[in-house]
């Protein structure tokens, strides 16, 4: 979404960042943003995304912590590219399982992303780091993430109910 303000209109321009700072601090932001722009996962589409993560169980290089992590993420066409970890000696190049799908994403030319999920390699649906979440906050802070609730069930959250702080586009004067 974008404001357009007049470039010489600079206390113009103060009052609309303030307030939009005051929607996402309120949290009132990202619920109209929501209800508005996101379109919700139905069942198939949810078990069709949890159906390809489990088919990528089979596969990730995991030499040295032994752990094994998969990845998969529903673009709005409904191509569901999958990712697992890839771990290298020097922890810094290695990739998560969401880096992974990601990857693949763009290398598919997927780049309006829905949601993803992650598993571990019991194959239950885990919150993904914050690392990961930043990085799927780069395609877009309507990114839809399943979680399992303190139930058990699954629930999906935006970017931003998951990441304290995300970081906001304001421009400043």
């Amino acid at each position: 979404m974008r404001i357009a303000v007049n470039r010489d209109r600079g206390d113009v321009l103060r009052i609309v960042n303030d307030g939009l700072r005051e929607l996402v601090a309120s949290g009132e932001y990202d619920r109209l943003y929501r209800k508005w722009f996101i379109t919700e996962l139905d069942a198939r589409e949810q078990q069709a995304l949890l159906a390809e993560a489990t088919k990528a169980l089979v596969s990730s290089y995991a030499p040295y912590g032994k752990i094994s992590y998969w990845a998969a993420v529903i673009s709005a066409p409904g191509k569901i590219p999958v990712g697992s970890n890839v771990e290298n000696q020097n922890s810094q190049l290695s990739l998560s399982a969401i880096q992974s799908a990601l990857a693949r994403c763009v290398s598919e030319n997927e780049l309006e992303l829905r949601a993803v999920v992650m598993l571990n390699q019991e194959g239950q649906v885990i919150l993904p780091t914050q690392a990961d979440l930043h990085s799927l906050l780069e395609f877009g802070r309507g990114i839809l993430v399943l979680v399992p609730n303190s139930q058990g069930a699954l629930v999906s959250k935006m970017l931003p109910e998951l990441l304290p702080n995300p970081i906001t586009g304001a421009v400043e004067p």
